[in-house]
């Protein structure tokens, strides 16, 4: 069992009840048109891809202790903004973890669901993380409001 903290799973709730109010609204849109074609192969409709969004939302939630951090800005969750420092390189990045509908124009994005940042959910200050072969230090975490 993972650990979340009380608002990203604030934040994912109502991002999982947009998400399925939405879907509600399509799939009424689809039964009054009636429109039934065949699926080309291996292309998923959009009725399959809102079926995966919502069942990767789920999948954020569902089974997770919620923890609450002493301070909102020291785990890395959903909308975190987090300086990333790249020790074979000694570069330092800014970036968001996507997911909270922040503007995004001048961060570069990271998706909730991409290997980085499965292993950059639930970070604290300083802590490491491997990714392709390179070592990732979390040197700060702060929210953009």
């Amino acid at each position: 069992m993972g650990q979340i903290t009380a608002k990203m799973n604030t934040l994912i709730e109502k991002e999982l009840r947009e998400t399925l109010s939405n879907y509600a609204k399509f799939r009424s849109e689809l039964a009054k048109t009636a429109e039934k074609t065949e699926p080309m192969e291996d292309v998923p409709t959009e009725e399959h891809l809102w079926e995966n969004k919502i069942r990767r939302l789920k999948s954020l939630i569902y089974g997770k202790e919620i923890v609450n951090p002493v301070k909102q800005d020291e785990v890395v969750e959903l909308g975190s903004v987090i300086l990333l420092s790249f020790l074979s390189n000694n570069r330092e990045e800014q970036v968001i973890l996507d997911g909270a509908g922040f503007k995004r124009d001048t961060l570069k994005v990271i998706s909730v669901d991409s290997p980085i940042g499965q292993k950059l959910l639930g970070k604290k200050r300083q802590d490491k993380i491997c990714h392709q072969q390179t070592e990732i230090i979390v040197k700060d975490i702060f929210y953009p409001w």
